[in-house]
């Protein structure tokens, strides 16, 4: 099959998908998009998903995280990110979460983080292991969440980061830690 005939199946793909995301489908229904060879196919899928939020919502987009394709991981962190208050604390979904640290998008190492601080499975060694990640989004996000566990000496740890953002969050999240003491 040539180029033009697979994007040609694929854009027919999205088509059907459109159509079918019209009629609030299932899981199952959605599998074969969502599983779907073609990236923009899956990228579509994920997009329904969150735009139509499904009880399962979140085990898709989570798991959507760890997709081969940076396009579909962002669609996926995007959409997870505007829901970060809402994530519900479920097994299953701290695994995706904790895989999704080892991410070759930055983005999605950083809304993981957010959304790990939302889970009763993640622990200090979790976001102390995010502290040393080479984006400093994800080092401010693991700064915050290392606040809720008063892990100080990880923080003070980032004093000295090269990073402007992750200094201030520091010197933030110390400062908070010692006037609640």
């Amino acid at each position: 099959m040539t180029d033009a005939n697979l994007r040609t199946e694929a854009s027919a793909d999205v088509g059907r998908l459109v159509v079918l995301l019209d009629g609030w489908p299932d899981r199952d229904e959605l599998h074969p998009y969502l599983s779907h060879p073609d990236p923009a196919v899956r990228q579509a899928a994920v997009e329904g998903v969150a735009r139509l939020r499904p009880e399962w919502a979140y085990d898709a987009l989570c798991l959507a995280m760890l997709d081969a394709t940076d396009q579909v991981r962002v669609a996926a962190a995007t959409s997870l990110r505007a829901r970060q208050s809402s994530l519900p604390d479920q097994p299953q979904l701290f695994d995706f979460l904790a895989q999704a640290l080892h991410s070759p998008s930055p983005l999605v190492r950083e809304v993981a983080v957010g959304l790990l601080r939302r889970t009763s499975d993640a622990s200090v060694a979790t976001f102390a292991a995010a502290s040393r990640d080479s984006e400093p989004r994800v080092r401010v996000e693991a700064v915050r969440a290392l606040v809720e566990f008063r892990a100080v000496r990880e923080i003070r740890r980032l004093a000295g980061d090269a990073d402007d953002e992750v200094r201030l969050e520091v010197a933030k999240a110390l400062t908070r830690l010692a006037d609640a003491s």
